[in-house]
């Protein structure tokens, strides 16, 4: 062995040794006590899950063609997994990060995963670009199943497909995680099994929230009307929660919420134990306060839904002006019973002529009750 360089230490000298990590990045990914939807941006080839979580239990990945979790032992880009973890725990990997991927999705519900960086899904790259059923991603954390419009490192989302497809994540990468719009909610039902909670919810928008699948071994629970699985359904709708196991019901908001089987009714005030099985939701009762509550959509292109609570017959009036004070458009005048009502408002001035894009303040006035919000026009 031939000496090239020979150096001498003294006992109290301190020696640092570092590794060349060139083209690595470190990545920092922390878990909770329980379930956690995750993936890895970063190749870490040749590596388990077991080498790379010392504490984590099992892991799964969902298959999207035999609608079943299967066990995983090795990380793979694009692919978003289900961790159980028992104590709060957090780890830096280094690897090389992955900065677009294509994700092959099949019909059904497919858990994918992320890139380095936050990535916009509002319109995403998807082949054919009908594919998606409504395009949200659903990320599964604390108990319970959160719609999300932004890839963020890290996490796995649940994403439901008409069809076969490819998507690529990567390729609109923006700063912030964007926060997903508002879903004005008219009563939020809790449902607590124990160790595991599922959050619903009857709306006033139009579209209903697909419900993903539950982690493995969980229990679940649903809303239906007949033709799928929900998270959230508006409030007109015929429907039934759907329990697989027993578990204390409640329900909270303007909505008085409760529950029907075999022509017995289940108040659900204050929360109640309800034996697994299906039940009809009935939905009624009047507001308890005046409210202005935020447009949905906002930020909106072609039109937006507010909506308002009497808990009183009232004469009301409902305008828009713009950012100066001016005048817009009225939108109600007129005496309105007690309970929730939403009018539309379609861009438009009192003339029916298009606004420019902007931001517009809209005004309720009932009674003495007096409140003023804003929103966003783009177009």
């Amino acid at each position: 062995m031939k000496l090239v360089n020979s150096y001498h230490f003294l006992d109290n000298d301190t020696l640092v040794i570092s590794y060349d990590r060139t083209g690595l990045v470190p990545f920092e990914i922390a878990f909770i006590p329980g379930w956690n939807m995750f993936s890895l941006p970063v190749e870490l080839p040749g590596w388990t899950f077991s080498e790379l979580f010392p504490e984590v239990v099992d892991v799964y990945w969902y298959d999207p063609v035999e609608c079943t979790y299967v066990r995983e032992t090795t990380p793979e880009p694009g692919k978003g997994y289900l961790g159980l973890w028992l104590d709060e725990v957090s780890y830096t990997l280094w690897g090389s990060p992955v900065r677009t991927v294509d994700v092959e999705l099949h019909s059904g519900w497919n858990l994918i995963g992320s890139v380095y960086n936050n990535d916009d899904f509002t319109t995403p790259d998807v082949v054919p670009e009908d594919a998606l059923y409504d395009g949200i991603l659903y990320n599964y954390a604390e108990g319970t199943y959160y719609p999300s419009r932004t890839v963020e490192p890290g996490k796995g989302y649940f994403l439901a497909s008409r069809s076969d497809a490819l998507l690529t994540l990567g390729n609109h990468p923006i700063a912030k995680s964007r926060p997903f719009e508002e879903i004005p909610s008219l009563s939020d039902i809790s449902v607590n099994f124990g160790e595991f909670s599922l959050n619903l919810m009857l709306t006033e928008s139009a579209e209903p929230l697909l419900m993903p699948p539950v982690p493995p071994a969980v229990p679940d629970a649903y809303l239906t009307n007949g033709e799928g699985r929900y998270m959230a359904l508006p409030s007109g709708y015929d429907c039934e929660l759907v329990l697989t196991d027993r578990a204390v019901v409640s329900a909270a908001g303007n909505l008085a919420v409760s529950l029907e089987k075999d022509g017995e009714i289940i108040s659900l005030d204050g929360g109640v134990l309800v034996p697994a099985g299906s039940y009809k939701l009935l939905a009624g009762g009047l507001p308890n306060r005046f409210a202005l509550d935020n447009a949905y959509p906002n930020p909106f292109n072609l039109a937006t839904a507010i909506r308002f609570e009497l808990p009183e017959e009232s004469k009301l009036t409902l305008e828009v002006y713009n950012i100066l004070g001016e005048h817009i458009r009225t939108l109600a005048k007129d005496k309105y019973p007690a309970g929730v009502h939403s009018v539309i408002w379609d861009g438009k001035d009192d003339s029916g002529v298009p606004v420019s894009s902007g931001v517009y303040l809209y005004r309720m006035q009932a009674g003495s009750f007096s409140a003023v919000k804003k929103m966003l026009l783009v177009k």
